[in-house]
């Protein structure tokens, strides 16, 4: 998934600054690795996971958010701690593994194995925060995760990584 088309799909994240992430677990050290030398910037967001190995790209995984709540209040875990935070995948996911709390660090690769992914691309984009140290109304993450699970699911696009947003 390109930037340019996920732009045509969700105009609404057009004007905001982003940034893009590759994950290779065969190639890189860890995610965290990769997080930590892409310098995502500390700050609130939304972001969309894809597949980007040559047999499977761009198949969407899962979209989250991050770093403020309905207000635009900004909060302590903005999009590169999202990135790496404790998760709650669907079950299928979870076979075999003891621990309750595990992060998408650990987790995430042993999903991609499970799916026969080799990379991954995460898009991030980057709320506005004004001048109040808010985030700037119409661009709050819970809204645009919203208007971007809203356009999913009438287009009835799953995320295969996301309990929730799973029509399969």
């Amino acid at each position: 998934m390109s930037l340019e088309s996920l732009i045509e799909q969700f105009p609404f994240l057009k004007d905001l600054e982003s940034k893009e992430i590759i994950f290779e677990p065969e190639r890189d050290d860890s995610l965290a690795a990769v997080v930590v030398k892409s310098n995502v910037p500390y700050r609130p967001g939304v972001y969309l996971v894809y597949t980007n190995s040559t047999d499977k790209e761009g198949q969407l995984l899962y979209v989250g958010m991050a770093g403020s709540d309905k207000n635009g209040k900004i909060n302590s875990h903005q999009l590169p701690k999202r990135l790496l935070a404790v998760c709650y995948p669907p079950e299928r996911y979870l076979e075999g593994i003891t621990k309750k709390n595990i992060s998408r660090n650990e987790l995430w690769p042993v999903m991609m194995k499970k799916d026969g992914i080799t990379a991954i691309k995460i898009l991030c984009f980057f709320s506005p925060i004004g001048e109040d140290n808010k985030v700037k109304k119409g661009k709050i993450p819970l809204e645009l995760e919203k208007l971007i699970n809203a356009k999913l699911k009438e287009q009835n696009i799953s995320q295969p990584w996301s309990k929730r947003h799973n029509y399969e």
